[in-house]
């Protein structure tokens, strides 16, 4: 539940990209930008599990 509500922004970018086409202005720093933010939610959900 945790990985779901926060790739929201994430879920809303690649939708941007399908549906309106807005892929044309991203360069290197908003993809690893993007593996940032999903690198931490993965180990925040990963940190969360562990200590249960």
């Amino acid at each position: 539940m945790n990985l779901t509500f926060n790739l929201e922004p994430v879920y809303a970018i690649i939708m941007a990209f399908l549906f309106f086409n807005e892929s044309k202005q991203v360069n290197h720093s908003f993809y690893i930008g993007l593996s940032l933010i999903i690198t931490s939610v993965v180990l925040q959900t990963f940190i969360s599990i562990r200590k249960k």
